[in-house]
């Protein structure tokens, strides 16, 4: 039984086998046809080819024969013909040379030497030098020498027109001849105030001796509660670190974490509160209050959030009336980070709220431009 059960599937081995070399000999006859089919393609269309040159090249010699009998019919009677072309050929010769190119009245000089041992030509370099003096009378610092005379004017017009663009680029930049700029170092006795905006603002602006007391989601009730500043390995409150050093100036941004808050006058009550203390810790420092950043546009149209633009402005208006009358500074930080909508500008901000480095420095830029000394 084992036998034979042996020899079964020996049998079926073997015809495995003979299926797939049969099927492996169908696969190279297909492909022995495919080439060949591929390769008669070939060579008829290079046969094609090869007629269709033969037949461009047989063609070519019937346009040609004729102008070859007209070339020699032309032979004889050319001597005469000949001799005239050569004549006005040698007068080209100066014109074709590279002088023209400059002007004309240099290819009329060369012409005028030429011709000076002609009496009758002499007239023609009193025409030359007329031409020269049109030049002269549009331009009226000239020289006496003609190619001095057409070099000249040449100059002083280049020049001409670069400060007519010089004087345009201030026009386009009206704010920055009204308003005198200061530089980094005017922040050197500077503490700037605030929250996550106030944080993005100090790592890229580049401000290295100013002073950041930051903190995110910061308040301006949660401003005396929240310990947000390390001294000397202890934290504290910002309110209690303004009480332990001196500043010349202090920026103060807040009012975004509180566009929630649903009265107004309770935002102001406590906003007047925070002026008040950093008076009297800093008593000689110039105090700015900065206006609530925009939002961009995509962030404006969210629905849920309580973060808009129509708030913004609502509470910008005032802020700006609280530090009229605290006696503070205030300063619209929106006139360069907004479009003519109002929104900030869409490549401002990743998240339409903090502000990239690109447009960190188009703030610090803002406040250089508006200081008090």
């Amino acid at each position: 039984m084992v036998q034979q059960s042996q020899r079964k599937e020996w049998r079926r081995r073997q015809r495995r086998r003979k299926r797939n070399l049969l099927l492996f000999k169908i696969l190279v006859f297909i492909l022995v046809l495919s080439g060949v089919g591929y390769g008669g393609k070939k060579l008829y269309g290079i046969y094609n080819a090869e007629a269709s040159k033969d037949n461009s090249v047989s063609e070519i010699p019937n346009i040609v024969d004729p102008a070859d009998n007209t070339e020699e019919t032309k032979e004889p009677g050319q001597t005469d013909n000949i001799d005239i072309p050569e004549k006005p050929d040698e007068t080209k010769k100066p014109d074709s040379s590279e002088k023209p190119d400059s002007s004309g009245n240099t290819d009329k000089a060369e012409t005028d030497s030429s011709k000076d041992p002609n009496g009758p030509e002499s007239p023609d370099s009193s025409n030359s030098t007329d031409e020269t003096k049109k030049p002269d009378s549009s331009h009226n610092s000239d020289g006496k020498e003609k190619p001095d005379s057409s070099e000249k004017p040449d100059k002083p017009e280049k020049p001409a027109t670069d400060k007519s663009d010089e004087t345009k680029e201030p026009d386009n930049q009206k704010k920055d001849d009204d308003t005198v700029k200061a530089d980094d170092s005017y922040f050197d006795d500077a503490v700037f105030v605030g929250d996550s905006r106030t944080e993005g603002f100090g790592m890229y602006s580049g401000l290295k001796n100013a002073t950041f007391y930051s903190e995110k989601g910061l308040m301006v009730d949660s401003i005396f509660k929240d310990k947000a500043v390390k001294i000397s390995g202890d934290k504290v409150t910002i309110m209690e670190a303004l009480k332990k050093r001196s500043f010349g100036k202090v920026y103060i941004m807040l009012g975004v974490n509180e566009l929630g808050w649903p009265y107004d006058s309770v935002f102001i009550e406590h906003y007047k509160k925070v002026i008040d203390a950093i008076k009297e810790s800093q008593p000689q420092a110039v105090i700015y209050i900065q206006s609530i950043i925009n939002v961009s546009k995509e962030k404006d149209k969210n629905p849920p959030s309580y973060i808009n633009n129509k708030q913004i402005n609502s509470r910008n208006k005032l802020i700006k009336k609280m530090a009229e009358e605290e006696n503070v500074n205030y300063l619209d930080v929106n006139e360069v980070l907004t479009d003519s909508s109002g929104n900030l500008f869409a490549d401002a901000s990743t998240d339409g709220v903090h502000l990239n480095q690109r447009y960190c420095l188009v703030w610090k830029d803002y406040l250089l431009k508006h200081t008090i000394n």
